[in-house]
């Protein structure tokens, strides 16, 4: 049994931990390929009413495809379950909705 010797932590501290999976791998040749590049100039979001831009849609859905082949309507599952960064969702400002909102928008602007 391994003990702890030193000062308690302070109660604020909290871990928080997130999968990763194969995303690492998955995104570096995504890079190198230059697909978000891609994906921005051929398809393009011009309706300003749209809140997640279509090439970032889309790279959320080609990377969960890839990590888990799970059903369409099962993406928000799989993508919940990641660290939303390696998704380029939290870095760009998006995050998961929570069910009820994710049926009508799939992904909301948080900030």
């Amino acid at each position: 049994m391994i003990s702890r010797q030193g000062p308690p932590l302070p109660q604020s501290l909290s871990l928080h931990t997130e999968r990763l999976g194969p995303l690492p791998l998955i995104n570096h040749f995504l890079e190198r390929l230059g697909l978000d590049a891609l994906l921005q100039r051929f398809v393009p979001t011009d309706d300003p009413r749209v809140r997640l831009p279509f090439a970032l849609g889309l790279g959320v859905l080609l990377r969960s495809v890839l990590v888990e082949r799970e059903p369409i309507y099962r993406q928000q599952e799989t993508v919940a379950t990641f660290a939303p960064q390696a998704f380029g969702l939290s870095a760009s400002g998006y995050q998961v909705a929570s069910p009820p909102v994710w049926a009508n928008a799939g992904l909301v602007w948080i900030g």
